[in-house]
């Protein structure tokens, strides 16, 4: 169904080009004649098309015209429409994982401090060099392993990666490059819709490489800071 309909549109593109040449040529061979020149032979339209040179042929053509055009800016309509979508879709992400990271920074530091404040850090560097560590120590050092490395790792998820396109609209470091407000306002004025729509999908692939690094990281806090946990509750009823 879809081969059918993109082999109708095609052939509907043809007969509207095959009209415009031979009006061309009409047009041409006119010229020639009023300047006394002999007419070069004028394609027959009705052989072209298959249909016949007739106002009605030519009124259906040009209301095949029309729907191919609308058919173009609907096309154009839902790019546009997707870009913005999953640009908005793509921040939003970036935006929770920053959330995310900031929670298990918060989290994973007030355990670190409780734990400082249990002397348990001094515990651990003191039985760090015993031979064989008693499972005190070992719990100790897990605990405080696993909340150093979600600190870690918060700080990897919101740290920028990515430089973007310097040669983009989007980007700001490729805004800020424009000598002026007006060169940039006047470069965003010469794209057309989908121009613009493939900025915004360029960029948004760049987002979708931050988010892919940015939730790597913060799936890796994540983990620790559970184990992290477990280990603290589990030294607290032990040994606090």
């Amino acid at each position: 169904m879809t081969h059918e309909k993109e082999s109708e549109r095609s052939k509907i593109i043809n007969n509207v080009v095959a009209v415009e040449n031979a009006h061309a040529a009409q047009h041409e061979a006119a010229s020639a004649q009023a300047e006394g020149s002999p007419p070069a032979a004028i394609p027959d339209a009705s052989k072209t098309l298959g249909v016949a040179s007739s106002p009605t042929g030519i009124s259906e053509i040009q209301n095949d015209s029309a729907v191919v055009s609308m058919e173009h800016d609907d096309a154009t309509k839902a790019l546009v429409a997707f870009a913005a979508d999953l640009h908005s879709y793509l921040r939003q992400n970036i935006t929770w994982a920053d959330t995310k990271a900031a929670f298990i920074f918060a989290a994973a530091s007030a355990a670190l401090a409780f734990l400082q404040s249990k002397r348990v850090t001094r515990d651990v560097v003191t039985g760090f060099w015993e031979f064989p560590q008693t499972l005190r120590t070992a719990t100790g050092e897990i605990c405080l392993g696993a909340f150093v490395i979600a600190v870690g790792a918060t700080l990897l998820a919101v740290w920028p990666r990515l430089r973007g396109d310097a040669t983009g609209l989007i980007y700001w470091k490729a805004v800020a490059k424009f000598a002026t407000a007006i060169s940039f306002a006047q470069a965003v004025r010469t794209k057309n819709d989908n121009e613009l729509a493939t900025e915004r999908l360029t960029h948004g692939w760049e987002l979708a490489s931050i988010c892919v690094r940015k939730f790597f990281w913060v799936d890796l806090a994540t983990r620790a800071l559970v184990i992290g946990y477990i280990g603290t509750i589990y030294y607290a009823v032990c040994w606090l």
